[in-house]
């Protein structure tokens, strides 16, 4: 990030002493790179509701924007699976909109709470809390930059019973 933020200093400096003459510079790859909208999901480990059997467990998750400009046209889709921790691919839903406009830089934006799937049965909840299986929470957040490049987000977290909160999975983590 420090190599980031040098580079996007640098070449802001550099446009701001080219003026006008230097516009094409201005708008170049490098310079956008640095000073686009770069949304995720912060990279905290939060509490998160117990699970109840017989109750359709509900998530909520928070995106921060970690970039210099605004996002905007934001739109995400969240899915849910329990599986055998072996056996975890996560699918994208097709993304839904959020109902905002844009996120500056450093805001957050609050998606949910949605129901992720039926109610969990009382073997589920079993096999959950012996470690059998496990709660994936995962989602895609589809955005663009202040110069109208798409971008995406793709996140991943896992619930973790004994201590009732979710972290990032090992993998699926990616910002394009």
């Amino acid at each position: 990030m420090k190599e980031l933020t040098h580079r996007w200093f640098s070449a802001t400096v550099s446009c701001i002493a080219l003026g006008l003459s230097g516009l094409s510079y201005c708008n170049s790859r490098e310079t956008r790179l640095g000073a686009r909208a770069w949304l995720a999901l912060p990279p905290i480990i939060q509490s998160y509701p117990p699970l109840v059997a017989g109750q359709s467990p509900t998530t909520a998750i928070i995106i921060k924007n970690y970039g210099q400009t605004i996002a905007q046209n934001i739109y995400s889709g969240t899915g849910a699976a329990i599986v055998e921790p072996d056996k975890f691919k996560p699918y994208y839903p097709a993304p839904q909109t959020t109902g905002t406009g844009a996120v500056g830089p450093g805001e957050t934006l609050s998606v949910g709470p949605s129901r992720m799937f039926r109610p969990i049965t009382q073997d589920l909840y079993d096999d959950i809390y012996q470690g059998r299986k496990r709660l994936f929470i995962f989602g895609q957040i589809l955005y663009e930059d202040v110069f109208k490049i798409s971008h995406s987000t793709e996140w991943c977290l896992q619930y973790f019973p004994e201590g009732q909160a979710v972290a990032f999975c090992n993998g699926y983590n990616t910002l394009k």
